[in-house]
């Protein structure tokens, strides 16, 4: 059995993470090309 709120939770927290990982790595320079 699946929850698609569940889902919709699972989907918008690894989306949240994800930005936080890419603005730390744009911090450092790192992928600058991946946010342009």
């Amino acid at each position: 059995m699946e929850v698609p709120g569940l889902r919709l939770l699972v989907i918008g927290a690894t989306g949240l993470v994800g930005r936080a990982i890419v603005r730390r790595a744009a911090e450092r320079g790192a992928v600058d090309e991946v946010v342009a």
